[in-house]
Parts: C-alpha cells; sequence; structure tokens
C-alpha cells in the first residue's frame, strides 16, 4: 500500500495550527526535555514521564551561578528521582511547576544556565537525599552520618536506572560511557578486603597472610559499581571459576 505522503504533512499542517507540539521525546540528553510537575507520575515510589524511568532537575543555576556550581556542583540544585517530600512541597507551592526538565541520563551529568547567558554541560549534580530516603536507597533513612556521606557521594545514576528498570516499558538501551575500574579502586579493594577481614566470603578460607590471593569481585559484571552489595571477596581461583560461570551463563556455585 502507497503511503500518501501529502496526507501526512497536511496533518501535521493542522496539528501545528492547533497549536500542540510535535517534540520528539529525547530523554538521554543532559539537557532534558521541559516537564510540568504535574505531568511527572510516580511508579513504586519512582518518578516516571510517560511511562519511562526519569530523574527531574531544575538548570537554571541563576542564585549561586553557574561558575560556582562548575568548582564545586555541591552547591547546585538537587536532581530528583522518588516521589520525596521535596517534591510535594514544589507541587503544593506551584512556584516550579514550569522550571523543571526531564531525563533518563546514565552519565548523571546536566546541562545547567543562569541568568548571566552562562552556560555549561557534564555537570555532576548531587541526589536529593529526601529521595535517598524515601526509596530508603541501601538503607539510607537509618544510616549513620558517617555512612550516609559515602551514599551519597557514591551514588550512581546508572546504577539506579539498571536497578529498577524492569518496572518501566519504555526504556532506552543505553550503557555509561566508561569502563574498566574507577581510579581509585585498589584502594576500594584494599578497604573492602581489610573489612572481611581477608577472608573468603565463599569458601571462608583465610588469606590473611596472603593478601594478594585474595580478590575483589564485581557480583554484576560492571567494574563501575563499587557499592558494596556489588562486591564479593573471593579466593583468586574461585574468582575466576566465578567469571568463567557467568560469562557461559550457568548459575553461580556459591
Amino acid at each position: 500500500m502507497k503511503i500518501d505522503t501529502a496526507f501526512i504533512l497536511d496533518l501535521k499542517a493542522c496539528v501545528t495550527q492547533m497549536g500542540a507540539a510535535l517534540q520528539k521525546l529525547d530523554l538521554t540528553s543532559q539537557s532534558g526535555i521541559k516537564v510540568k510537575l504535574s505531568e511527572i507520575k510516580s511508579k513504586g515510589g519512582l518518578l516516571s514521564y510517560d511511562d519511562h524511568q526519569v530523574v527531574v532537575f531544575i538548570p537554571d543555576h541563576s542564585y549561586k551561578g553557574v561558575p560556582v556550581v562548575e568548582k564545586n556542583p555541591a552547591q547546585g540544585n538537587r536532581y530528583h528521582f522518588a516521589e520525596c517530600a521535596t517534591l510535594d512541597d514544589m507541587r503544593a507551592s506551584g512556584k516550579f511547576e514550569h522550571r523543571y526538565r526531564a531525563n533518563h541520563n546514565p552519565d548523571g551529568h546536566f546541562e545547567i544556565f543562569d541568568n548571566q547567558n552562562n552556560k555549561a554541560k557534564d555537570i555532576a549534580l548531587m541526589p536529593c537525599q529526601n529521595c535517598l530516603k524515601h526509596i530508603n536507597y541501601q538503607g539510607f533513612a537509618d544510616a549513620q552520618s558517617t555512612e550516609k556521606n559515602r551514599i551519597l557521594n557514591h551514588f550512581s545514576v546508572i546504577d539506579l536506572l539498571s536497578t529498577y528498570s524492569t518496572w518501566f516499558r519504555n526504556m532506552p538501551s543505553i550503557r555509561p560511557k566508561t569502563a574498566g575500574y574507577t581510579a581509585d579502586w585498589q584502594q576500594i579493594s584494599l578497604d573492602f578486603r581489610q573489612k572481611k577481614t581477608f577472608t573468603c566470603e565463599c569458601c571462608g578460607v583465610n588469606l590473611n597472610n596472603n593478601h594478594h590471593l585474595l580478590h575483589t569481585h564485581h557480583i554484576n559484571g560492571d567494574k563501575q559499581n563499587n557499592y558494596e552489595h556489588n562486591l564479593k571477596a573471593l579466593w583468586e581461583p574461585l574468582k575466576t571459576r566465578r567469571i568463567a560461570t557467568v560469562s557461559v551463563g550457568l548459575s553461580t556455585f556459591c
């Protein structure tokens, strides 16, 4: 059947004439798309837009200024991923209804601007602590101050999005830009093995006199995900077997 392209053009013209927006839904960009808070829905406590899991943020940083936030992203606006108390207050006030943008960018980086015509990309804004409390991310709600700071400073958007991806129908097929171990991996691995008293979590062998034989394994294979729930201390031969087991799709052995 031949498609009537003239009809499609006429239809687009009618839509434009009626004032409707012909906007492509591109949620993977750092700038995101403009949304109203009333359009953001909650799914299992997480934020959703058109059945896409999203984070929402205010790109306007006129209060502090882009140069300040570039030097210290902790000075920037927090981004939200859950139906938290802060968003409830924003909805109730109605003052920020049109200031938010939404995206689904695994980098956790955002594009911001201010009223002095300053703009910046790749800004690693911090997550909202009320959002972390709302879903009790890694036990954040009941954690001590030191642990809360660790969770906050090591929070990973890609980890969040991948953990809850099955809840949403529309999920873009995207991966983080970086690969391999993080720059601080050696110290993270040592600290983790010390916490486990250099004991294999699988077979129980103590390697306190042979530290080099105990390795820190990433359970899900993502070497960028250094959260403790994704780490396991394994005796070297068992780590090798575990990697081989996972790589061929078999069940794990311990």
